[in-house]
C-alpha cells in the first residue's frame, strides 16, 4: 500500500490499477481464509501511515542521502585510482 499511495499522487492511471489489484488480492485473502478482514485493513492503514511518514521525512533525509551518495562516489573514484 505504500507504493500505491505514492504512485497515486504522481501517476494516477498506474496507481489506480495497482490500487484495485490490491483490493482484489485483499478480498481474495479474506475469502480464502488466510487473513481476517482487520488484518487487511491494518496492513492498508500501516502502509498509508508509513508512506505519509516517509513523505514527511523525505525533505529532511534528502540532504543526508545526497551526502552519502557523494561520499560513495568519492570512494569509488579513489579505489579506481589505486587499481
Amino acid at each position: 500500500m505504500n507504493l500505491d499511495y505514492s504512485l497515486f499522487q504522481q501517476i494516477n492511471n498506474l496507481a489506480g490499477k495497482s490500487f484495485w489489484i490490491d483490493q482484489i488480492i485483499g478480498f481474495s485473502r479474506v475469502y480464502v481464509g488466510t487473513h481476517y478482514p482487520l488484518d487487511i485493513l491494518g496492513g492498508a492503514l500501516t502502509g498509508l501511515v508509513g508512506t505519509g511518514f516517509i513523505k514527511w521525512q523525505s525533505e529532511r533525509l534528502e540532504p543526508m542521502v545526497n551526502w552519502l551518495i557523494k561520499r560513495w562516489r568519492q570512494m569509488e573514484i579513489a579505489i579506481q585510482k589505486k587499481e
